[in-house]
């Protein structure tokens, strides 16, 4: 949970809790958000959720809110539980004309060089209990490894801003 009072220190004698907040209802500039706001408990914090924080960005750009405004939405959002943040901001983008697919799109690349024998490549393997084997894939230089699958076959992609490919080779041969 993030420290209100270390962020936003007291201004003149002005307390971080006496700084008026807004509800998304509330603002001058928010008359198209959806109604139906679920009730939370009374004195229930919730962490943002990164993807509610995009689409109240995006929302505020779209309706040209001023940064007091902005502030007070953001900080709104831990008055809900995150899927509900999400949910609500969903709604309201749609409403107000806006795309939250797009809004929450990341761009992938359209094409990578082959990463599955790089010596750059790390291997973790988990078993927990009876459970199966989870494999799990990282760059040693950081990274994003991309996978691809033709056919049967199980591609590792490494991103086209990698240049630091080196062959690995089994054993002490070389």
């Amino acid at each position: 949970m993030l420290n209100w009072d270390a962020l936003m220190p007291a201004v003149d004698g002005q307390g971080a809790d006496e700084i008026p907040v807004a509800t998304p209802l509330s603002t001058a500039s928010a008359r198209e958000v959806p109604q139906d706001n679920p009730g939370t408990a009374v004195d229930a914090s919730y962490p943002a959720h990164p993807a509610a924080v995009l689409l109240v960005l995006a929302w505020c750009r779209l309706k040209a809110t001023s940064p007091s405004e902005r502030c007070a939405l953001l900080l709104d959002l831990e008055s809900l539980p995150p899927a509900d943040q999400v949910r609500y901001w969903h709604a309201a983008c749609v409403l107000a004309g806006l795309k939250p697919w797009q809004v929450l799109y990341l761009p992938a690349p359209t094409w990578g060089d082959d990463c599955t024998r790089c010596k750059h490549l790390t291997t973790r393997e988990e078993a927990i209990g009876e459970a199966r084997r989870r494999c799990h894939w990282a760059c040693a230089r950081g990274y994003l490894v991309l996978e691809h699958g033709r056919g049967s076959e199980r591609v590792l992609v490494s991103p086209p801003e990698c240049a630091s490919f080196e062959r690995w080779y089994p054993g002490p041969w070389r």
